[in-house]
């Protein structure tokens, strides 16, 4: 019976120790730096990452190097502006860790994923303008406003300039601007879907557990 007993209180302690081990773990400062690092890395976070590289790219092209964009080009940011403070506050939701902040965050990068997918329809029409697949817009000769007299319309003509949707202003690794935009927004879009999952998947742990 003693026997017994001590090996019982044995491996109480073992299991106790175990436990206490596996705390200090998760509790120490690699394993909570490994844990941020994968957080950071996430796809969501990935997405934003993506996303935020393309739209800049294209902003720094206009206003330091100068490349003046066309109708479809302003069209194609559009998506961008308004579906990256949704990815942004996707992303803070999931800090709060609890299911109404998830669920938010999982609608968020659903809406973003809708935007995205517009604006990946836009770059897929524009790109395909360029390979002179199909006849780009009436509208892709100039980015300026209709003029309302002669006067206007040539003073227009001399400060604004004309921009041909249909020639790339730009091409390097054998695509041009709204081609290599396409590629940014089917890796955003996926990225987003890869994300979107693994939350749907947390959920309906939540709501089994």
């Amino acid at each position: 019976m003693i026997v017994k007993n001590k090996s019982a209180r044995s491996n109480g302690n073992i299991v106790a120790n175990s436990f206490e081990s596996s705390q200090h773990m998760e509790n120490s400062t690699p394993m909570r730096l490994s844990m941020a690092i994968k957080r950071l890395l996430s796809p969501l976070n990935a997405a934003f990452a993506v996303s935020v590289s393309a739209i800049s790219g294209a902003l720094l092209l206009q206003h330091v190097w100068g490349y003046q964009p066309c109708v479809l080009c302003l069209e194609q940011r559009t998506p961008y502006y308004i579906a990256l403070p949704l990815v942004f506050l996707a992303i803070a939701l999931k800090a709060f860790r609890n299911n109404m902040a998830t669920a938010l965050s999982l609608l968020l990068t659903v809406v973003s994923v809708v935007l995205f997918a517009w604006g990946l329809d836009t770059a897929v029409f524009h790109a395909g303008a360029e390979w002179h697949f199909w006849a780009g817009p009436q509208t892709c000769g100039s980015t300026a406003e209709v003029a309302n007299s002669l006067d206007a319309y040539i003073a227009q003509l001399k400060a604004t300039p004309v921009i041909d949707c249909t020639k790339p202003a730009l091409v390097f690794g054998g695509l041009s601007l709204a081609g290599w935009n396409v590629v940014a927004l089917c890796m955003t879009i996926g990225l987003l879907l890869w994300s979107a999952k693994q939350t749907a998947d947390a959920i309906l742990r939540d709501l089994k557990g």
